[in-house]
């Protein structure tokens, strides 16, 4: 069985930083998706839980593609190491 290919999926900081938008705002979107079921973000498309069960604290990651496909793009390009 063949899924849909995932990207880069990106933390909470790097998300807001590649979009240009303040790591709160992330927070406010993935709030907003946890109390409203008519969010524009979703569990599953924008936001991926990656938290094993049992654990306190959540893994949430980012997937750009979800978000817009021009951020995919950005987010799928090969960065330079210093």
């Amino acid at each position: 069985m063949e899924g849909k290919k995932i990207g880069k999926l990106l933390s909470i900081k790097d998300a807001a930083q590649l979009m240009g938008v303040d790591p709160w705002t992330i927070r406010k979107l993935i709030a907003d998706a946890d109390n409203n079921k008519k969010s524009t973000w979703r569990y599953g498309k924008e936001i991926i839980d990656l938290t094993p069960s049992g654990n306190k604290n959540r893994i949430l990651r980012i997937n750009p593609a979800a978000v817009s496909p021009s951020v995919g793009a950005l987010a799928n390009l090969p960065c330079s190491e210093q």
